[in-house]
């Protein structure tokens, strides 16, 4: 239809990608698109409303069945997706085992004098989470953490296996606590497995470590 109205969902769907195209980080990201949903949105509603005005009798009641039962497929589906599947599938890439991490290092953190763990992942921003009144902003960023910022007990360092970078005459001298990775693979006789965070699939998120 010649009417501008109708032109507005195609823009929509036309300018949305636009800003996810323009970032690098943490691609692919589902949240950008969600941006062009009222464009689909809208274009499917109408298709279904116009259909609608198009059918009559037995044409509509059929078409309203039709309707019902694929509204309620894609319900099941979805839920089926979301519950059974949606734990497990990449679950390093939902952060699975870093809120049991934090748990895991805050119930232990009394009996320990530092606690090595890395700056990635998200993983400071947990710590904020659990420890907001030891953090000072504008402190407390990246760039600083990065280069091996201590909060509290709680030390970050740029790598995703602390033990490989930390002098172990340190880790000696304090009664201490180390996370690695479930990736890391290094493996130093003067530490020991104390704890292990294990995702809803099964692999390795986190390897607790110590020194005594």
């Amino acid at each position: 239809k010649k009417d501008l109205f109708f032109m507005i969902p195609i823009i929509w769907l036309l300018v949305g990608p636009i800003a996810s195209a323009l970032t690098t980080e943490d691609i692919p990201n589902i949240q950008r698109a969600l941006f062009m949903l009222p464009g689909f949105q809208i274009l499917e509603a109408y298709g279904i409303y116009y259909t609608f005005k198009l059918t009559m009798g037995i044409w509509r009641k059929l078409f309203i069945i039709i309707l019902v039962l694929a509204f309620l497929l894609n319900i099941i589906y979805f839920f089926h997706q979301y519950i059974v599947h949606s734990p497990s599938y990449v679950a390093y890439r939902r952060d699975d085992g870093t809120e049991q991490l934090f748990q895991n290092l805050v119930s232990k953190e009394n009996n320990y004098k530092a606690i090595y763990l890395s700056s990635y992942q998200d993983l400071p921003l947990y710590y904020y989470y659990l420890h907001p009144q030891n953090v000072t902003f504008p402190t407390y960023n990246q760039k600083n953490i990065d280069k091996g910022m201590r909060v509290g007990k709680y030390i970050f360092v740029p790598d995703e296996c602390p033990e490989r970078i930390v002098d172990l005459k340190i880790l000696k001298s304090q009664k201490s606590l180390i996370v690695d990775f479930g990736t890391c693979t290094n493996s130093d006789s003067n530490l020991h497995n104390l704890d292990s965070i294990i995702r809803h699939d099964g692999t390795t998120a986190y390897i607790i470590k110590t020194t005594n």
